[in-house]
């Protein structure tokens, strides 16, 4: 038997305008390939339905989306923010909550990252250009637009999860403008781009991993981060067992 992983969604409209849990094709192509079975959370704020829901899974990937309210950990905006929603937010960081609780395995991807590690009682940099105004890397296109190659460039820590499975260097790609400022209890840092805008991080003893890349995007067109869904599922797997 496969471990299920349980996806929890963004929101987005419909061409009619309602409010549908919304999931790229990109994540579940991923957890499936990576060996697992996926299946996408409703967005609900109740907590029974989410604690019910979870104990189904062996482990929960956050994805990727627009920003995080800086409200969440104690800041006001200091700029406009993008697309930020008040009860995406609520539904995501119950979430994160009751599976933190629940001590399953998880992993964070952009913003699904950055959700993580604020439920940890972390910070953002609300805007990584603001932040890192002499860094030369770009980490969020303009146009904005998906991106599925190599970007720029982070390193690894020697030990860590995405050391052991990628080596030193880690050609990744890059889609935010928001990252990790202060890391939440008990994560430590596992990997940064060259500019010092943190791109990974591991818990010290929890199974929650968190990256700031794309690598479902980037399976799209080679197998290279493969092992990190690979890993992942490992994980869930002894979950199971």
């Amino acid at each position: 038997m496969k471990p299920v992983i349980a996806i929890v969604p963004n929101l987005e409209k419909s061409k009619l305008g309602m409010i549908c849990n919304m999931v790229t094709k990109t994540y579940t192509d991923a957890i499936i390939k990576g060996g697992a079975l996926p299946f996408i959370l409703p967005a609900t704020m109740d907590r029974q339905v989410a604690r019910d829901m979870l104990a189904t899974a062996h482990g929960v990937l956050f994805v990727g989306g627009m920003d995080v309210a800086p409200s969440r950990y104690g800041e006001e905006p200091i700029m406009d923010l993008m697309d930020a929603e008040s009860e995406l937010d609520d539904i995501q960081f119950m979430m994160a909550e009751e599976a933190l609780n629940m001590d399953l395995p998880i992993l964070g991807i952009c913003r699904g990252a950055q959700v993580v590690n604020v439920a940890l009682g972390g910070t953002l940099h609300q805007d990584v250009p603001t932040d890192f105004p002499e860094s030369t890397l770009v980490h969020l296109p303009v146009p904005l637009a998906p991106s599925a190659g190599h970007d720029h460039n982070v390193v690894a820590e020697e030990g860590s999860v995405v050391y052991k499975l990628f080596g030193e260097t880690i050609p990744v790609n890059s889609v935010h403008h928001q990252s990790i400022k202060e890391v939440g209890e008990g994560l430590r840092i596992t990997a940064r781009a060259t500019d010092g805008v943190i791109e990974a991080a591991e818990h010290e003893s929890r199974p929650v991993m968190v990256v700031q890349w794309h690598p479902e995007m980037m399976l799209t067109v080679n197998d290279d981060m493969l092992p990190l869904f690979e890993h992942f599922t490992g994980v869930c797997a002894e979950r199971m067992n």
